[in-house]
């Protein structure tokens, strides 16, 4: 028996029970489950959401002011990148998305989302807003060699040895830092053979890729190269190998 004494108080926890076990409480909205606020990820990040049938709107920013007025109102002022995902229950890995535009810069970073739930059993009270802001720090990864090319050309002086070979070519490269903080060392060994007959060193700048041009002294007619690159934290990653015929 209920006692007039406790009635509310008992009536107030059943109808809280009906509500979160009737799946209609607020905090199944359609919205986010990871990265955790506050979490490091990769410079392409995996997002996971509640819900299977919809569409999400990722932004960034490195500044947490957001619009407050207008068509645009409660995205960022200042967004460094965005993303969009439509979400299938079919798909792979229902809920789950990978960011598709180019590798996030490292660094901390203000982000949201807005998104639109297919789903109309389940409650949409956040759909077409964009939800509480949140941060997130994308580790400084290693760089990326993407590719070089080597080419060799036999020259006339006098000024070294008599067989001196232009070796030459262009290196390409990514890192996911800004601009002030991107660079590049870069080592190459020539060889003739198993004998190494010239080493090349160098820096690139921010903007990715670079020239580089040295002189050995060799009388072969086909060299071998290796590459490899070192940014600024120290990260080490190696080119493929490169075969060049000496060309007069």
């Amino acid at each position: 028996m209920i006692t007039s004494k406790c009635r509310r108080k008992c009536m107030t926890i059943i109808v809280s029970s009906v509500f979160a076990l009737s799946g209609v409480a607020s905090a199944q909205a359609a919205s986010v489950v990871s990265p955790a606020n506050g979490a490091t990820v990769d410079a392409k990040p995996t997002f996971q959401f509640d819900f299977f049938d919809g569409s999400v709107d990722v932004e960034l920013s490195a500044l947490p002011d957001v619009m407050t007025a207008g068509r645009h109102a409660g995205s960022f002022v200042d967004p460094s990148a965005g993303d969009f995902f439509i979400l299938r229950p079919g798909d792979p890995l229902p809920g789950q998305a990978v960011w598709g535009q180019l590798p996030l810069n490292a660094g901390r970073y203000y982000w949201h989302v807005k998104t639109s739930n297919y789903d109309d059993v389940l409650p949409t009270g956040t759909d077409g807003l964009w939800q509480p802001t949140m941060t997130l720090t994308v580790r400084d990864e290693p760089i990326v060699f993407e590719g070089w090319t080597f080419t060799a050309r036999r020259i006339r002086t006098k000024k070294r040895c008599r067989t001196e070979v232009a070796v030459l070519g262009k290196l390409v490269y990514t890192d996911n830092v800004d601009d002030s903080n991107r660079g590049a060392r870069y080592s190459i060994t020539v060889k003739a053979g198993r004998k190494t007959v010239g080493q090349l060193h160098g820096s690139l700048g921010a903007d990715s890729s670079g020239d580089y041009a040295g002189i050995v002294c060799t009388k072969a007619a086909k060299l071998s190269a290796t590459a490899t690159l070192r940014d600024a934290a120290g990260h080490v990653s190696p080119g493929t190998l490169k075969i060049a015929i000496v060309r007069r």
